[in-house]
This record gives structure tokens, sequence and C-alpha cells, in this order.
């Protein structure tokens, strides 16, 4: 989903459902990433539950050593992604970004999760929780801005990245989605992901899995629409409480529908290529970065590949040119698919 709502064409003609909300609202490209960190916190339960009762502490000290490595290799590869994309300017370069932030939802979650119960690190989301509604709440932001502004220009979140980061290394200047408070409530995100995955592995009842699935999004997504109306909008730019809670929701019902899809249907053929793109998620998503920034040294009639395929292949072929960036986006995750599923027949599997 992350290549799909990613690589789409001509950015003037995007698709609607490709788009993400420019500061409040939500469209379907705002559920991807956060669905992305709650699967992170899922399969942190599946790959680390042998070491929460590990007692060697030289085999302790080797998992931490683990997910520090990983840790340091996402961010480097988010890094040298956003050094490629800021040629010729490398000292501008991007500091946040998607990887990055995956990098420290998984450091964060997996430490806490090999270290203490699972219950315990409910009281640490709290904190962070706490830290994020505390300066966006009660940060007094100068300039006249004043407190609980969530404007793109006066949030505590903006003024954070700008005076620590810096503009000019942001995504915009006033503020990055990816950004340092934010990322407490990203980090929230993957925690219920890890709730999800503990589910897994001590609920054996499909029954009863199943209905605290179901009920577990229900609740979130009544949560979030609350806050929604009441507090704080659904704004995936801050990373707003509304936000967190109505795509935890979105999260289980999608991991409810693929677990009956799968698991107790037994319809496995259907979702074949997400388990090809399942199995080599970070050479999928890592191998589009790495496409995009190459392809876009090279132009065709005086555009890069991309654009030269969108408006010369897929806009004659359309009924209008944002349907075209649809079906840029549908060949794009098709490609990497086939790749994904080559990668599977020949059993190549790239983890960090």
């Amino acid at each position: 989903l992350m290549v799909f709502v990613d690589n789409n064409g001509d950015d003037e003609y995007t698709f609607s459902i490709l788009k993400h909300a420019k500061w409040n609202g939500f469209t379907f490209a705002d559920i991807v990433f956060p669905s992305f960190l709650f699967i992170v916190g899922v399969a942190i339960v599946m790959a680390m539950s042998s070491q929460t009762e590990e007692t060697d502490w030289k085999k302790k000290m080797w998992t931490y050593l683990k997910i520090c490595r990983r840790t340091v290799l996402l961010i480097a590869i988010g890094l040298i992604y956003n050094a490629a994309l800021a040629l010729p300017n490398i000292w501008y370069t991007r500091v946040c970004g998607v990887l990055q932030r995956i990098a420290v939802c998984y450091f964060i979650n997996a430490i806490l999760f090999v270290s203490f119960p699972v219950w315990l690190n409910g009281l640490f989301m709290v904190v962070f929780g706490t830290i994020y509604l505390g300066a966006m709440c009660a940060w007094d932001v100068p300039d006249g801005c004043g407190r609980f502004n969530i404007t793109p220009e006066c949030c505590a979140e903006g003024y954070i990245d700008r005076f620590i980061i810096g503009s000019r290394r942001m995504y915009h200047t006033e503020w990055d989605p990816e950004g340092i408070l934010s990322t407490c409530n990203a980090v929230i995100s993957t925690y219920v992901g890890i709730l999800a995955g503990v589910s897994v592995k001590k609920i054996q009842s499909s029954y009863i899995r199943s209905v605290l699935w179901f009920y577990a999004g229900c609740c979130f997504l009544t949560l979030g629409l609350l806050l929604h109306v009441y507090f704080m909008p659904l704004n995936k730019n801050i990373y707003s409480p509304s936000y967190l809670w109505f795509t935890c929701g979105i999260s289980f019902f999608a991991l409810l529908y693929s677990y009956i899809q799968v698991d107790i249907w037994q319809q496995r053929w259907m979702l074949a290529p997400l388990k090809w793109v399942g199995m080599n998620p970070l050479a999928v998503y890592v191998g589009s970065m790495i496409f995009e920034v190459l392809t876009s040294n090279f132009a065709i009639k005086g555009q890069t590949p991309w654009l030269w395929a969108y408006w010369y292949v897929f806009v004659p072929i359309s009924p209008s040119p944002d349907i075209a960036s649809l079906y840029v986006a549908i060949a794009n995750v098709l490609g990497w698919m086939a790749v994904a599923g080559i990668l599977y027949r020949a059993g190549i599997f790239i983890k960090l």
C-alpha cells in the first residue's frame, strides 16, 4: 500500500484516494503508514516472544544488539534516500522520514517488549501520549500563536521541528509529517500492534480472537471519531490522538479480515501476492525508493520516465488524467508484486 500511494505519475493529477489530506481530514492514503506501524508491533511479538523470558544475559544482550543494528540500518537507509533526493544540496537533506519513524517506533517498542511485561509497557505509552498532549495543548508557541493552536504555522509540532531540525531540513517549511513530537503517538500505534500480536499468541480460540479484534476495532474507531468531533480533528500531519485511535481501529478490522480470509476460510490463494510482498517488505519498499531516485535522474523527451509513461502510455487509454494516475499506481504495485514473487520463488528473503 505504501508503494501504491507513493508512485502515481503526475502529482498535479493524483487520483483522489492516493492524495494525503492537506491538513485536517482523512483519505485512504492516510491509512497506510499507521497500519504499517501496527503490523510492525505484531511482527515484534511473533519474532521476539521467546526473548521475553530469556535469563541468559549474553543472549539478551545479543537481542538488544540486533535491535540496535536494525534501527541504525533503517535510519541510515532513510537518510541516504533523503540525501539522494536533496542532491546537489545535500546539506539540506531532510532529517525525518518514513523509514526513520519506523526505526524509532520499532526500537522503542522492541526494547520495551523484551525488557518488561506488556502491561507495564502500557505505562510508558501513557508517558508518550502525555508528552504529546502536554506539548500540543500547553506549549505557548511564540510569535503570537499561543497554546493549543493546531494550524500548520502555529502548532507545537511544527515549532519543535523548526527549532531542532531547521525548516530547510523538513518536508514542509512549517512542519514535517514525520516530525519529532508526532512520533510519540506513532510509537503508540506500534504498541497497539503488539497488543494484537499478544492476543494471537495467548488466545487459541478463533471465535474469541475474532470477536476481540472486532470490538477493539469498533471501540478505537468510535474513540477516534469522538476525539475528532470534540477535541482534535483527524490529522495525519501532526498524528493527532483522533487519527491515532481511528487508524488503530481500521488496522484491527484489516487484521480481522486477513485472519478470516486466510486462517478460517483457508482462501490463501487470494492473498498470495500479499504474502510474497510480506516476506520481502523492506526489499520492495526500499527497491521502489531506489527506483524512484534512479529514474528521476533520467529524461525522456524532457520528462522523467514516470511522467513520460503517465502522459504517453496511461493518459491516452484513460478517461481522465486523475484516472490515469490510478492506473500508474496499480501498474507500479503489480510490477513490485512480480518482483516480490520472483524473490519468493527463488527463496530470497532480504532482512536486516
